[in-house]
């Protein structure tokens, strides 16, 4: 009789732990939807050839870097526009080796900001071709 009284007790708080964590989840949702409204995503292919020699590569199909030799470096410029406030966040998929100069900051309406993006080879990286995207998120400021 104690063991199905305990067993009883074991369920309830097991039902109640649950109930907590689905609150807790579906508020933390509720709380980053509002947070976090995207208004855009831009997708910027781009792509670095790591050799024995510096060179440039200006097509204009994507974001190239050129050849970088390793413990070198290379950089684009990204310009961005608002006509409202918003949130930049630029993120990377792809090589390791990209960095931002800025990748997180508010952009207020009618101005213009520039994101260096800096492609840093690292010392005995492996020759060839390393590709990726630039991922430019603009987020709805909260006001």
């Amino acid at each position: 009789m104690a063991d199905k009284k305990k067993k009883k007790e074991i369920n309830k708080t097991r039902i109640v732990l649950i109930s907590l964590c689905a609150v807790a989840l579906i508020s933390s949702i509720v709380f980053i939807y509002y947070l976090l409204k995207v208004e855009d995503i831009r997708i910027i292919n781009f792509d670095v050839k790591v050799g024995d020699h510096g060179a440039f590569n200006l097509d204009a199909d994507k974001l190239h870097f050129g050849m970088i030799t390793p413990n070198g470096y290379g950089f684009r410029d990204i310009y961005v526009a608002s006509d409202e406030d918003v949130k930049v966040v630029a993120k990377t998929i792809g090589p390791d080796f990209i960095e931002y100069d800025k990748n997180y900051f508010v952009l207020n309406g009618g101005e213009k900001e520039l994101i260096r993006v800096t492609a840093r080879v690292p010392d005995g990286a492996d020759f060839g071709l390393y590709t990726g995207k630039i991922v430019i998120i603009i987020l709805e400021v909260n006001k």
